[in-house]
């Protein structure tokens, strides 16, 4: 991922924004996908967030074989990215995000206040140490 703009349609929005308002007060999370060289999510997936529940609410973790077998079943766009929420924080990634972001995935970070989005930004890591850079989201065409 070399771009600095990402395009999300309406549609993506809307289902982004019923995805983190379910899963609040705990932390909802799922994958971005796409076509690596085209620069728009182009569908979204929900996975289960593995950690207990009371974990849930200030952490996520994705069983890395439900991503296998979404990449299996998953004919026609590729994992681009993660998303996921952070319940009453801002949408920047915690010590725990920086710490797992794989070089070249895009992740999106949705702020959910009161239960509703508040924010979303994408951020981005080019190499395993590198410096995290935020994305910025174009105009749906």
């Amino acid at each position: 991922m070399n771009k600095d703009t990402i395009t999300i349609s309406n549609d993506i929005w809307e289902q982004l924004a019923a995805r983190a308002a379910e899963a609040y007060p705990f932390e909802g999370c799922g994958v971005l996908l796409g076509n690596g060289d085209d620069y728009r999510i182009r569908k979204i997936r929900e996975l289960k967030n593995s950690v207990s529940r009371e974990a849930a609410e200030s952490f996520f973790s994705i069983d890395p074989l439900s991503i296998y077998e979404l990449e299996d079943e998953e004919k026609d766009y590729e994992i681009i990215g993660f998303y996921h929420t952070h319940p009453e924080h801002k949408a920047v990634p915690s010590k725990e995000d920086e710490k797992y972001m794989i070089p070249g995935m895009i992740y999106m970070i949705i702020s959910v206040t009161g239960g509703f989005c508040s924010d979303l930004r994408l951020y981005h890591r080019q190499k395993a140490d590198g410096e995290i850079l935020e994305i910025r989201i174009g105009e749906a065409a």
